[in-house]
């Protein structure tokens, strides 16, 4: 039985981009908990992985959570809906440590 901790655990943050927060409700509750969930990756040194849907139209993650992110946040630009079709973010989950 494997057990939580924080060696194998990682937080993959989707598609947290400013044009799809517009349209979705309670945007800044949303944002509000995003963000709260990047704090708590920094402080407990948690592995950040992100993703982008098609940023040069959708534009970047947003800027309040983007500068909260830990500094090896790893963020990955993707076009297809699930972030497991990017070989790119699927080896980054790969490689969390599973000790």
């Amino acid at each position: 039985m494997s057990i939580l901790n924080l060696n194998n655990s990682v937080i993959l943050m989707i598609d947290v981009q400013e044009k799809l927060l517009n349209a979705v409700y309670n945007k800044e509750i949303i944002e509000k908990k995003v963000s709260a969930l990047t704090q708590a990756a920094k402080i407990l040194d948690i592995p950040l992985i992100a993703t982008e849907q098609y940023p040069k139209g959708l534009g970047t993650t947003v800027q309040t959570v983007r500068d909260l992110m830990p500094d090896n946040a790893q963020i990955f630009e993707k076009t297809s809906f699930s972030a497991l079709d990017s070989e790119d973010v699927f080896d980054a989950l790969k490689a969390v440590d599973k000790n």
